[in-house]
């Protein structure tokens, strides 16, 4: 309850800071108010995600999951301030002990500061939930960890001519883990610095060289730093086809131990307006999980959107991650498909069907899980 008090405090400064900054000209607030609400219905075959040789295997259930919510927008002429809270709750129908609701509050301001050419500020604060595990699904209810996070960004964006741009930002996060989720994570500092410059050479042809530095100050473990410089492309062979292509390379350093490694994106997308989206990916790069583990991920994926009709569209992926540690590697595979039926502009039905699965081993057990849904959103 404290950080929702905390929020509510944060929400009133940046209120009566973004009216003394830029009143506006008729003397008249405008603010917009977007109440939504989600619900969904879900059955599982396996609600704990448990291997296929364990005992509890076989517990399936239905749970619901409702989220009503609210979005409050605040336009301003120098200030533009955005805050959303949902609560969420889960309640299953057989294994109430799984019952459980929480807080989800987002809050961002972005400002461009006269007095400073090209140059913006973002803040903003986040009361969230995020995966734990990564030998889960990343929204499997259990697999989740609730933390508040504060971000600070300000950036420099300065045009040369029509076809060269350079750009520095810096950012700030803390990140506090609140201890009410399944499991905690390990708090920390961070401050990330980047600089880059593109080049559009011609209307189908991007270049762009970039490079960060990523300091990680953990409160209870050794500091971790980064610097990974990068070289990316962007060429569209026909006019709704686009290939990307990022290689960088990442040099770490944890406790005065260094290690390199290459870390790179290629992409080939397709997109027909608002009808068609087709997309297929594969990245390396380097991460940290909650905890401060180092690890390397490798990730395939096709995506597609397709909506033949005004009213009925279809999405969904196919997603394969490796998940490299020293000591041990994950394997991961999800399938994800979804019909949705538009009633109106602000009303849709949605239903699918979603497939994960985990492969054997050394370090882990096999385990699948099936899950059919069917859910509305409304947002007015």
């Amino acid at each position: 309850m404290r950080e929702i008090i905390r929020k509510l405090i944060f929400v009133f400064i940046i209120f009566l800071s973004g009216l003394s900054l830029s009143p506006p000209a008729n003397g008249k607030v405008e603010i917009d108010i977007s109440p939504h609400f989600n619900m969904e219905v879900t059955y599982t075959d396996n609600i704990g995600f448990t291997a296929d040789t364990s005992s509890d295997f076989s517990q399936g259930d239905f749970y619901a999951l409702v989220v009503p919510g609210v979005a409050l927008g605040i336009p301003n002429r120098l200030l533009d301030f955005k805050a959303d809270y949902s609560y969420y709750y889960y309640r299953y129908a057989k294994y109430s002990s799984k019952n459980r609701g929480y807080h989800d509050v987002d809050l961002e301001v972005g400002r461009t500061l006269a007095i400073f050419k090209n140059v913006n500020l973002e803040f903003g604060d986040k009361y969230e939930f995020v995966p734990v595990n990564i030998n889960l699904p990343e929204d499997l209810p259990d697999n989740q960890a609730q933390r508040n996070r504060f971000y600070l960004r300000p950036s420099w964006i300065k045009s040369l001519n029509r076809r060269n741009q350079l750009e520095a930002r810096y950012e700030f996060d803390r990140v506090d883990y609140t201890g009410s989720g399944r499991t905690n994570g390990q708090n920390y500092s961070a401050h990330y610095f980047h600089g880059g410059w593109e080049n559009v050479t011609t209307r189908w042809f991007h270049f762009s060289l970039n490079g960060g530095y990523q300091i990680t100050d953990y409160d209870t473990l050794p500091t971790y730093t980064q610097f990974t410089p990068e070289a990316g492309i962007s060429v569209a062979i026909v006019k709704n086809l686009t290939f990307v292509s990022r290689v960088g390379y990442f040099l770490e350093n944890v406790n005065f131990d260094q290690e390199g490694n290459l870390a790179y994106f290629f992409s080939a997308a397709y997109n027909r307006a608002e009808k068609l989206k087709v997309k297929a990916a594969f990245k390396r790069e380097r991460n940290l999980d909650i905890e401060g583990r180092l690890f390397t991920e490798d990730r395939y994926e096709l995506s597609y959107f397709y909506r033949p009709r005004k009213k009925l569209g279809f999405d969904g992926y196919i997603r394969y991650n490796e998940y490299l540690h020293p000591d041990e590697k994950i394997k991961m595979f999800e399938a994800r498909f979804a019909v949705i039926y538009y009633l109106s502009r602000k009303i849709d039905l949605r239903g699918g069907y979603v497939y994960n699965k985990r492969f054997k081993t050394f370090s882990e057990e096999e385990a699948s899980s099936n899950r059919f849904y069917l859910g509305i959103a409304v947002v007015l």
